[in-house]
C-alpha cells in the first residue's frame, strides 16, 4: 500500500531533514515536538538583549544544508548566511603558547612550523591519509544504509587498508612528533561525543570535510540557519505540533515472533492519537527503544542491551554575557588544561570529574555583535564532563564548577570576568537528560569508537518495528551537525530502496513559476524529480534520480561528470514532463515549449537553458534533443506496437539519441562510436521497457509488439491469469534476448572510446544488463516486484569491468589478440545492422527520415 503521510519525533537538525526530505518525497509530514520551538540541541536562549546559542556553533559541510534547500529549488542564502571563519580554532595550551587552526594552508603550515619543522611533512602526509579516508568514510559510505551485516563485512578490506584499528590519536601520532600539536590535531573526536584515544581513525575524516567545506558561523546565531529551515518547512506545507509530548508509539500487528509489527502512528501525552503510514524519531535512539516503542515489541534492543553500549562524555555549559569586550579572542578558543589523555581517562573511563579542566569556549560576537548589547559580549563555555553515570550530585556541583569556570576564564583569556558577568545560566548533563532525553545525559549519544559505528550503531530503520525509522546522533553515521544531516540522507536512501516497484509519488507542492502553471496556477509536479523547473543542482538530481547512471558517472573524470549531470537534469526533466504530470494536455504543452525552445536555441527553464549552453560549448547537436521530446510526447497517449521495428525505432528516439550526445560530452572523434551508442540506447531503453510491464500498463501504455503478444494478454497476464501470465513473460524473454544481442554489439564499440570513458561506460552497460538476467532469474511474474541492480552488484560489475578492459590492454599492448581478432576488426565497423530496421538510421541521418519529421504536434501512433 502506498504511503502517504509521515510523522517525525523530534525538531532538531535530524528531524528537520528529514522533514524537508519526506516533504520533497510528497509525504504529508507533521513535526512533533516536546519544546516549545525547534532546534532541539540547536534551539536558541534570550536574555535582556544577549543571544546565546545552545548547542552547536561550528558549521561544516555546508552543502549538505544546500541540498536541502536545492530539493524545493530555493537558494539556501536567501535563507541563511554563512560566513567563512579565520582562524577556525585558536587552540590555547597550559603553558602559554597558542596555536590558529587555520583554512589558509600556508598558515597552518607556518604554525606547525613554529613547533616543530619536521611536523609540517608529518602534517602534509596526514592531510593525504586523511583525504582518503574522507573520500571513503564521507563521500562513499556516509549516507549508506548499514541495516544489513552483508554491507558491513564488504567494508573490512578498507577498513584495514585505511587503518580503522587506529585509534585517531595514535594514527595522529604516527605523522606529528611535538606533544601539543598531537593534541591540537587530534582533538576533533571529542566535537562528536568521542574519546581520541579509543575512537576509530575513521572519525579522522572530520579533519578533511573542514579542509573541503570550511568552518562556517551562522549569522544570527545557530538558531537563524533553524530558522531559515522552518521557513522553507512553512513554505511547503509542513504541519507543526510544538510543546506536544509524544507518549508512545503506536503499532499495528503481532507482539513478538513472526511478521514484525509496524508503527502506526503516536500517542500524546495529552490522551490524543496521530496516524501515519510512516515514522521517523529524531529523539535519542536509546531512549526511542527504551520508551516509546512498547516493551512487547523489543526483541534486539532491551533496557541492558541499551544500557551496555559505550555513551559520550557529558557536558558543563555556562551561558554569560559580558558587560565589556574581549577583542583579542578568537570566535571559536579552545582552552587546553595541564593534563591532555589522564583528563580524558578521567572523564570517559574512570567517570571522575577532575579538578583540572579543558574547556571550550564560543565568542560569536567577534563574527556577528548583534548578538549582543552594544558594548558587550555574548559567549557559552563548555566543559567535558562525565555523564550521569558518575556518581555526581550536580545540585551541589553545579554551582561550584560555575565558579571555577569563571575564576579559569578571568585568569587567562577574559580578564576581570567576575566584575563584568551578567545574565550568567548553566546546563549539566541532568538539563540534557530531562529537557532532551538523552540517555544518562550524555552529549552525544553513544561513543564513535569502531564497534558501535556503521552496521553497529542503532539503525536508521528500526529492526523491531516496520515503518519506523531513526535519524540523529545515536544513528549512522553519528552526531555533529553533518552527521545528523546525513542519516536524514540514510533515511532517503531506505525509502529509495523500499519503494522500488511502488508508483512513484507526485506531490502537490505549487510550482513557484506562476507562468509556466496550469488555468488554476498549479499543477501536480513530481516529488522525486524535486519540480523540474527548478534550479536544483544537476549533480544532485542526478545522484538521487539515477542510481545506476550515477554509479558509473563517478568513473568519469569530473569535468565530464559535471557535463553529463547537466545532460541527465535535461533528460530527466522532459521525461517527467511527459510522465508524471496528472493531465496529459499539460504535459503536451510542456513538451510543445520544451520543443520550441530547444528550436530557437533560448530558453527561460533552467534545465532547459543549461543544457543548450551545454551544446553550444560541445557542439552537441540540438535535433538529437528534439527527436527525444518527440520520442516522449508520444508517451502521453496510449501506446501500442505493432511490431519489432516500432518498438526499436521508439527506443532509438528516448534512449539512442542520448547515447549520440553523450558521445560528444566524452570527447569521443570516431566516427563510428555513434553508431555503437544507438546500439547501447536501444539495449538499455528494452531493458527498461521489459522492467517496467506493470508500471507502463497502469498508464495505459503496452510497449511489448503486437506482432509477439496481444494487448489484452499482457493485461491479462500482469492481472495474474496465468496462462497469459505465461505468454507474457514469454514476449519479455524475447524482448531481453533482443536486448542482449543489442549489448553484444555495443560492447564491441567499446575501444572506440576514449580511454577515460571505457570503464564507466562498461560498467553502466552491465549493470542494466543484469536487470534483464534479475528479470530471467526471478521467472514469471516478476513484475510483481520492481527488478534492480543492488549497489553491490553494481560494484561487482565495475570490478568485472575493470577486469575486462586491463585484459584487453594487456593483449593489445603484448600482440597477442586471440582468433577472434579479425571478426572483432571486422565488427568494429559493422554495427548490428542486421537486426528489425536497424538500417532505417545507421548510415544516413535520423533527422533527414521523412517518418520522424512530421510537426510534434502530430499524433505518432
Amino acid at each position: 500500500m502506498e504511503r502517504t503521510t509521515a510523522l517525525v519525533i523530534g525538531a532538531g537538525f535530524g528531524g528537520l531533514a528529514a522533514a524537508l526530505r519526506l516533504r520533497a518525497r510528497g509525504y504529508d509530514v507533521t513535526v512533533i515536538d516536546r519544546q516549545d520551538q525547534a532546534g532541539g540541541r540547536a534551539a536558541v536562549h534570550r536574555r535582556a538583549g544577549y543571544t546565546f546559542d545552545a548547542g552547536p556553533t561550528i558549521i561544516t559541510a555546508p552543502f549538505l544544508i544546500d541540498e536541502l534547500f536545492d530539493l524545493f529549488g530555493r537558494r539556501s542564502e536567501d535563507y541563511v548566511t554563512l560566513r567563512s571563519l579565520e582562524p577556525w580554532y585558536r587552540i590555547r595550551f597550559d603553558d602559554g603558547r597558542h596555536l590558529d587552526y587555520s583554512g589558509d594552508m600556508e598558515t597552518m603550515l607556518d604554525e606547525i612550523r613554529r613547533f616543530e619543522p619536521r611536523d609540517v611533512d608529518g602534517y602534509r602526509r596526514m592531510l593525504q591519509l586523511t583525504e582518503k579516508i574522507y573520500k571513503v568514510g564521507f563521500e562513499q559510505l556516509g549516507d549508506q544504509p548499514f541495516h544489513r551485516l552483508s554491507t558491513m563485512t564488504r567494508l573490512i578490506p578498507a577498513l584495514g587498508r585505511l587503518r580503522s584499528d587506529r585509534s585517531v590519536y595514535r594514527q595522529t601520532a604516527h605523522f606529528i612528533r611535538h606533544p601539543l600539536l598531537r593534541q591540537a590535531l587530534s582533538f576533533h573526536p571529542l566535537l562528536v561525543g568521542g574519546n581520541p584515544f579509543t575512537t576509530t581513525s575513521i572519525y579522522s575524516l572530520i579533519h578533511y570535510l573542514e579542509r573541503t567545506g570550511g568552518v562556517h558561523f551562522a549569522m544570527g546565531g545557530t538558531a537563524a540557519l533553524v530558522e531559515g529551515l522552518v521557513r522553507l518547512l512553512d513554505e511547503q506545507g509542513v504541519s507543526w505540533r510544538l510543546g506536544e509530548t509524544v507518549e508512545t508509539i503506536l503499532t499495528e500487528g503481532p507482539p513478538g515472533g513472526g511478521r514484525r509489527a509496524r508503527a502506526a502512528g503516536v500517542r500524546l501525552a495529552n490522551g490524543e492519537t496521530l496516524r501515519a503510514d510512516l515514522v521517523v524519531a529524531n529523539a535519542d535512539a536509546p531512549f526511542v527503544y527504551r520508551n516509546l516503542v512498547p516493551a512487547e515489541h523489543r526483541r534486539k534492543w532491551s533496557n541492558p542491551r541499551i544500557d551496555s553500549r559505550k555513551y559520550s562524555m557529558g557536558l558543563f555549559v555556562l551561558y554569560f554575557g559580558a558587560t565589556r569586550t574581549y577583542p583579542h579572542l578568537a570566535h571559536h578558543e579552545i582552552l587546553l588544561g595541564p593534563r591532555y589523555r589522564g583528563l580524558i581517562n578521567d572523564i570517559f573511563e574512570r567517570q571522575h570529574l577532575a579538578e583540572d579542566m579543558s574547556l571550550y569556549l564560543h565568542a560569536p560576537t567577534r563574527t556577528d555583535p548583534s548578538l549582543a548589547p552594544p558594548g558587550c559580549e555574548s559567549m557559552y563555555a563548555l566543559v567535558p564532563v562525565p555523564n550521569l553515570q558518575a556518581d555526581i550530585d550536580w545540585s551541589v556541583t553545579g554551582p561550584e564548577l560555575r565558579d571555577r569556570l569563571v575564576e579559569r576564564l578571568s585568569q587567562t583569556v577574559c580578564p576581570d570576568l567576575e566584575r563584568h558577568i551578567v545574565e550568567d545560566f548553566y546546563v549539566t548533563p541532568e538539563n540534557f537528560r530531562g529537557d532532551l532525553l538523552s540517555h544518562f545525559g550524555a552529549g552525544f549519544s553513544v561513543q564513535p569508537v569502531l564497534t558501535q559505528s556503521a552496521w553497529f550503531r542503532f539503525h536508521n530503520r528500526s529492526e523491531e518495528l516496520r515503518d519506523l525509522y531513526l535519524v540523529g546522533a545515536g544513528t549512522h553515521p553519528g552526531a555533529g551537525v553533518p552527521g545528523v544531516l546525513t542519516s536524514a540522507k540514510v533515511l532517503d536512501r531506505l525509502l529509495d530502496e523500499e519503494e522500488h516497484g511502488r508508483p512513484r509519488r507526485r506531490s502537490t507542492v505549487p510550482v513557484s513559476q506562476g507562468s509556466s502553471a496550469t488555468e488554476s496556477g498549479t499543477f501536480e509536479r513530481p516529488a522525486a524529480a524535486r519540480a523540474p523547473l527548478s534550479e536544483q543542482s544537476a549533480a544532485t538530481i542526478m545522484a538521487q534520480r539515477a542510481k545506476t547512471f550515477n554509479f558509473a558517472a563517478r568513473l568519469l573524470p569530473r569535468e565530464v561528470r559535471d557535463e553529463v549531470a547537466i545532460l541527465y537534469r535535461f533528460c530527466r526533466t522532459v521525461d517527467d514532463l511527459a510522465d508524471e504530470l496528472p493531465d496529459p494536455r499539460e504535459g503536451r504543452r510542456w513538451l510543445d515549449q520544451v520543443y520550441a525552445d530547444l528550436g530557437s536555441g533560448h530558453s527561460d527553464l533552467p534545465p532547459v537553458a543549461d543544457f543548450l549552453e551545454l551544446a553550444r560549448r560541445r557542439d552537441v547537436p540540438r535535433e538529437y534533443a528534439r527527436e527525444l521530446v518527440r520520442g516522449l510526447r508520444s508517451d502521453l497517449g496510449t501506446v501500442r506496437f505493432a511490431t519489432v521495428d516500432d518498438l526499436v525505432r521508439y527506443c532509438y528516439q528516448v534512449a539512442s539519441t542520448v547515447g549520440v550526445m553523450m558521445c560528444r560530452l566524452l570527447r569521443t572523434t570516431a566516427p563510428d562510436a555513434v553508431l555503437y551508442a544507438i546500439d547501447l540506447g536501444i539495449a538499455m531503453q528494452l531493458t527498461n521497457i521489459a522492467r517496467d510491464v506493470r508500471e507502463d500498463l497502469a498508464e495505459g501504455r503496452i510497449y511489448l509488439p503486437a506482432s509477439w503478444v496481444s494487448p489484452s494478454v499482457v493485461e491479462r497476464g500482469v492481472a495474474g491469469d496465468a496462462a497469459a501470465s505465461a505468454d507474457t513473460y514469454g514476449a519479455v524473454e524475447r524482448l531481453l534476448t533482443l536486448a542482449e544481442d543489442y549489448y553484444r554489439s555495443a560492447d564491441i564499440g567499446i575501444e572506440l572510446l576514449p580511454p577515460a570513458a571505457r570503464w564507466a561506460i562498461l560498467t553502466a552497460s552491465r549493470s542494466y544488463e543484469a536487470i534483464g538476467h534479475g528479470i530471467r532469474a526471478t521467472g514469471p511474474g516478476y513484475w510483481r516486484k520492481r527488478v534492480y541492480t543492488s549497489t553491490q552488484l553494481k560494484v561487482w560489475e565495475s570490478l568485472r569491468s575493470a577486469g575486462k578492459l586491463s585484459l584487453r590492454a594487456l593483449t593489445t599492448n603484448l600482440g597477442i589478440r586471440a582468433a577472434r581478432s579479425r571478426r572483432h576488426r571486422e565488427q568494429l565497423h559493422r554495427p548490428l545492422v542486421a537486426l528489425p530496421s536497424a538500417s532505417l538510421w545507421r548510415h544516413d541521418s535520423p533527422l533527414r527520415r521523412p517518418a520522424m519529421s512530421d510537426p510534434i504536434g502530430s499524433s505518432a501512433r
